[in-house]
């Protein structure tokens, strides 16, 4: 017989769709981290796969060919929780600390600030059940480089950076960085706290990139959902960060921060957001900004 079918906002309806107006967006992914040799901080359970979430605002215009252009706000992006004790997993699973990576406070209000455009090359009108693949687009945070330029990054072989040494020293490609989120040092900041327990906490301070590809179906007049691969690549380029107590040189930071491989089975949700779809607008002034869209974060629920 099949499954059932499905019901909801993001019901599959055949019909006439168009996608110009304004649009909630967020992104549930899965990151998959694997603990790197001989670090400080050994992940309990390695490797393991925690959730993460990034949240957008999209306004989708009708250029004169009759393609959808986005305009696009990042609302937030909230970084994974990751699980690990000091140098090896305890017997006791109860007595490991939850480490969390978070966007520093200038880092997120540099987010929204963000202005990033792009040509879909969908058509503006189109129909329920068609296959949603927009043209990818870039967004490089911390440092001015072309979409394809590799991002700066702290070389251990030179002589030094191993064990201490400074950004102009041992980072390739240091004149590309510069302090996109305004708080005094390159490149945009993330935050590292695993509370009372002290086993890591303080700033690496890196070059970011996204790159965003969806693959999806437009189920109706209201809902796009689907599958996106994040594409995220950071580089640290300078730290303050304390591990047990210890405080490490960056060198050492890079050996000791897992990468973030983001799994191409993350989900996504678009949303009507405007006057003809869900109610984001609290204010009912016809914009729907990043702010109520995080206030109404319910919607992607239903």
């Amino acid at each position: 017989m099949g499954p059932p079918p499905r019901v909801g906002i993001c019901t599959p309806e055949a019909g006439p769709v168009s996608l110009t107006g304004q649009w909630a967006a967020q992104a549930d992914l899965q990151v998959e981290l694997t603990g790197l040799p001989r670090a400080l901080v050994a992940l309990c359970p390695d490797p393991q796969i925690r959730p993460s979430r990034l949240t957008m605002r999209a306004v989708v215009t009708e250029d004169v060919d009759g393609n959808a252009d986005v305009d696009l706000e990042v609302c937030s992006l909230e970084l994974p929780t990751i699980t690990g004790s000091a140098f090896r997993c305890p017997t006791d699973p109860t007595a490991t600390l939850d480490i969390a990576i978070l966007t520093s406070d200038a880092f997120g209000a540099l987010l929204p600030t963000l202005d990033v455009n792009f040509a879909t090359g969908l058509p503006a009108n189109t129909t329920g059940g068609v296959p949603f693949q927009p043209n990818p687009f870039t967004i490089t945070m911390g440092a001015n480089l072309a979409d394809t330029e590799p991002l700066p990054r702290w070389d251990l072989t030179r002589e030094g950076c191993a064990t201490a040494g400074n950004t102009a020293l041992c980072v390739d490609n240091d004149e590309a960085l510069y302090d996109q989120d305004g708080d005094g040092n390159l490149g945009v900041t993330l935050l590292a706290d695993s509370g009372e327990g002290g086993l890591v906490e303080g700033e690496a301070y890196v070059a970011v990139r996204i790159a965003p590809s969806f693959d999806g179906v437009v189920q109706n007049s209201n809902c796009v959902d689907g599958t996106v691969s994040l594409n995220l690549d950071f580089s640290i380029v300078d730290s303050d960060v304390r591990v047990v107590g210890l405080a490490l040189a960056t060198g050492a930071v890079t050996q000791n921060i897992p990468p973030l491989d983001f799994l191409p089975t993350s989900s996504f949700k678009l949303l009507r957001a405007d006057q003809s779809g869900l109610d984001f607008d609290d204010d009912n002034d016809g914009t729907v900004t990043c702010a109520e869209i995080l206030n109404n974060e319910g919607q992607f629920q239903r």
